[in-house]
């Protein structure tokens, strides 16, 4: 490994710019199809939190970085994989307030938001051991949808998908 990389720092890098990017193309993949800014998000925060609990020992170096998912990162390829994260945040939370479905607020504070509420959400599911991908998932998009959209939107959405609000850990 070492003739490859010269020091922990090094290899530290290169699964943080090898997995994020695994990560976002997930993400990318998922939100092709989506109908509408609430269908973006989910499909996008779904694949996002099962890359991490099929990937659970990048989710483990994510968790122990110690690295805010709201602060841009320093090195340039991860800063970079970061910013488009952001930017299709940023561009999701804009066509729903253009739509009516998200509050009329700042898109860029609330996708900084959004990324900080889900490394909390993903980390506190590993440091709790649930292991359950979808029920972490559908806290996830519960959460989200309550930040983003109008409340009538979000009590409907939060209806709508209640059964799985109520389901017990496994």
């Amino acid at each position: 490994v070492y003739v490859s990389f010269p020091g922990k720092s090094e290899i530290y890098l290169e699964i943080m710019k090898v997995r994020g990017q695994a990560t976002s193309d997930a993400v990318a993949e998922a939100r092709k199809g989506a109908v509408s800014p609430i269908d973006r998000l989910e499909r996008g925060t779904r694949a996002f939190v099962q890359f991490f609990f099929d990937h659970t020992d990048w989710l483990r170096i994510q968790a122990q970085s110690g690295q805010s998912w709201s602060v841009r990162p320093k090195e340039a390829t991860i800063a970079k994989l970061w910013q488009e994260g952001l930017d299709a945040y940023v561009a999701i939370i804009r066509e729903g307030i253009a739509s009516g479905e998200f509050c009329d607020e700042d898109p860029f504070e609330l996708a900084v938001l959004v990324q900080a509420l889900t490394k909390v959400q993903v980390s506190q599911a590993l440091a709790s051991g649930d292991q359950n991908a979808q029920r972490v998932a559908d806290r996830l998009v519960d959460r989200l949808l309550r930040l983003l959209c109008i409340p009538a939107l979000a009590s409907r959405e939060a209806d709508r998908k209640s059964p799985r609000l109520n389901s017990s850990p496994e």
